[in-house]
Parts: C-alpha cells; structure tokens; sequence
C-alpha cells in the first residue's frame, strides 16, 4: 500500500515522498554479503527510507537492492545514509533515511513508476 504523506511534510522536502513497503537489503561497500531488512518505508525521486536492525552512522555509504512486485530483476541505489533512528512503533527496527547518491536511469524511472502506480491504486478506492 502506498500513501502520499501529509501535505505539511511537503515544505521540507524537495521531493514528494510514496510510503511504500518494499522488500529490500543493503550492504556497506566493503561487506561481502547484504544484509536482509524488513522492508522500505517510502521512496521518492533522491531518497530511500529502509528499515533496518541496527542505526547507520550518517555519511556511511551504501548499496541497496530493492525487490518490487512482480518484477524479476532487483534495483539497485547507491546511497548515503543521512539519519538513522529508532522506530517508535517497531523498538527492534531503525529508520534510516538514505540519500540516493548514484541509480541507473532505467532503475530510477522502474522505482518512480511502481511507487507511482500503488499510489494512483490507494486514491482510486
């Protein structure tokens, strides 16, 4: 399910924010194996919120691979993450807001377009 945020969330950001839960993992560049998260929190056209296990120091760079529905092959975001703070409502899971730093056009446009489309679905009911 995707919701579009409160309008008062609009003034801080430059971008329009779809909350969304997608499957997802990261890594930091030097790990060799990704991490699994619960999910993602919202996605817009410069950032990425995942939900992960632990808090990411801002500045850690990132590699993220995103599984949308029904697609076969992952996304992939290079990002920085920019904060990173506990959830109040899951006290085992962090927030950490990633700032895109590096995504193929083709992947930007597929993750735009499936965050766009569960969006049109939610205000159609």
């Amino acid at each position: 399910m995707v919701k579009m945020r409160d309008v008062t969330d609009f003034d801080k950001r430059k971008f329009m924010r779809f909350e969304t839960s997608v499957d997802a993992k990261y890594k930091i560049p030097a790990d060799t194996a990704f991490h699994k998260t619960p999910s993602t929190k919202d996605l817009s056209k410069e950032g990425v919120c995942i939900y992960t296990y632990e808090p990411l120091p801002p500045g850690t760079a990132l590699d993220i691979e995103l599984a949308l529905p029904g697609d076969r092959l992952p996304l992939s975001i290079r990002g920085l993450a920019v904060w990173s703070r506990r959830d109040e409502a899951k006290s085992d899971k962090y927030r950490t807001g990633v700032l895109i730093s590096a995504i193929d056009g083709f992947d930007r446009s597929r993750m735009l377009d499936f965050a766009y489309s569960r969006w049109v679905e939610t205000i159609q009911q």
